[in-house]
């Protein structure tokens, strides 16, 4: 976890996040000083949520955005959002735009990164970009999620249907339903019955980490798992042992007589079916994380995000500093954003505990994804930290 999680339940509980802010605050705290943020801002949006552009920039601190419940949108698209030190937010963060500074954004709920987000090294009013052959003199971002944090187009259904426009692609009626919903009704066009009846990557992500959790808990029942959700209260995992999407009606809930399987890689070792004991006692002692905003729902990102695609040109996605979560982390670039051609350039890190990617690339054999390491940017991450890589390719190019 980003701060102590002193009674080990796997969740940041009030005293613990208010111990940190405050500490913070009064300058006693050895991870994080305290600092400011200063930016074209919102405040709890409601209603209709849209980019603030250059208006609306203000000055916080974490004993504004900290101590009470405050859910966040930054734009750095006009006036360069500018960070110095640790700025807590007790909430959801929706961000893009350019930044300047040293410093660190931890929301203790979800980031959402709904477009570039980049570093800028101009003054005042004027955006000047970076020279990043002199790595010592560019800003440092560190984005920390205390829930989960997304980039890119998390909420659209699979890309690779063959009907869906770019232009569709980019409306609110092509977002990604939940797997109840499409359980319950596998004739309606929003889960594609016809042409693809299967949740998109984060929903297949989610479902597969979830399996591993029940796994895990499954062979020593001391183990308290870590199960996502996504729009709905009902946790869903995938059976069998396959990690590609299955049709909504092959997932599972957590419930007596459901089968969990035990895998090596897709193949099945074993299984073994769920009592009603064991069932209760997983959805007790679980920590729950849901991928979803109750305040940025995914019609509000899907929006944003279309505003930041419609608005930039023709380049891979862009982002700089680092992206932690003791959680999930989800980066998604699909091929069908032509300005994007499935690439995003990752200029920093990515520390996370699951982590679901689809960059596939434009499709000519070139990379989609391309981290270019910063080693000013180093996470206190406790040791013992495995890396497991499924149905990709990578090549280290230089250090």
């Amino acid at each position: 976890m980003p701060i102590p999680d002193t009674n080990h339940n796997r969740l940041i509980d009030d005293a613990e996040w208010e111990a940190e802010v405050r500490s913070s605050l009064a300058g006693t705290n050895e991870s994080y000083s305290a600092g400011t943020i200063t930016a074209a801002m919102i405040l709890n949006p409601a209603g209709r949520v849209a980019w603030p552009g250059g208006s609306a920039v203000q000055t916080r601190t974490s004993a504004d955005l900290g101590q009470n419940p405050t859910h966040l949108l930054l734009d750095g698209s006009v006036t360069p959002i500018e960070l110095s030190g640790t700025v807590f937010v007790n909430g959801d963060v929706v961000l893009r735009g350019l930044v300047r500074g040293h410093g660190t954004l931890l929301a203790r709920g979800n980031l959402y990164v709904m477009g570039d987000l980049t570093y800028d090294c101009g003054t005042g009013n004027t955006p000047i970009p970076c020279d990043y052959s002199n790595p010592s003199r560019l800003p440092q971002l560190n984005l920390i999620a205390g829930g989960n944090l997304l980039v890119g187009d998390f909420m659209s259904v699979q890309s690779d249907i063959e009907s869906l426009t770019e232009e569709q692609m980019l409306s609110t009626r092509s977002n990604q339903p939940t797997i109840g919903f499409c359980r319950e009704n596998p004739s309606d066009a929003a889960c594609y019955p016809e042409e693809r009846p299967r949740p998109n990557l984060a929903l297949t992500e989610i479902a597969n980490f979830n399996r591993r959790e029940l796994q895990h808990y499954l062979r020593d029942n001391t183990y308290r798992p870590r199960l996502y959700t996504f729009a709905e209260d009902r946790i869903y995992f995938a059976t069998g042992c396959s990690h590609q999407p299955q049709r909504y009606g092959e997932y599972s809930t957590i419930a007596a007589g459901a089968r969990v399987s035990f895998c090596r890689g897709d193949t099945e070792l074993s299984s073994t079916t769920l009592t009603a004991e064991q069932a209760r006692s997983i959805l007790a002692r679980a920590a729950r994380y849901e991928v979803t905003s109750s305040i940025f729902n995914n019609a509000v990102l899907k929006n944003l995000w279309a505003s930041s695609m419609n608005a930039r040109g023709v380049g891979p996605l862009r982002t700089d500093g680092l992206l932690y979560s003791a959680n999930a982390i989800f980066g998604l670039a699909q091929r069908k954003y032509t300005k994007l051609g499935g690439r995003w350039d990752l200029r920093g890190a990515l520390v996370a505990a699951d982590t679901g990617i689809l960059v596939p690339g434009p499709g000519d054999g070139s990379s989609g994804l391309t981290i270019y390491h910063d080693s000013r940017l180093r996470p206190r991450v406790p040791g013992g930290q495995q890396a497991q890589l499924r149905r990709g390719i990578w090549e280290v190019v230089g250090q």
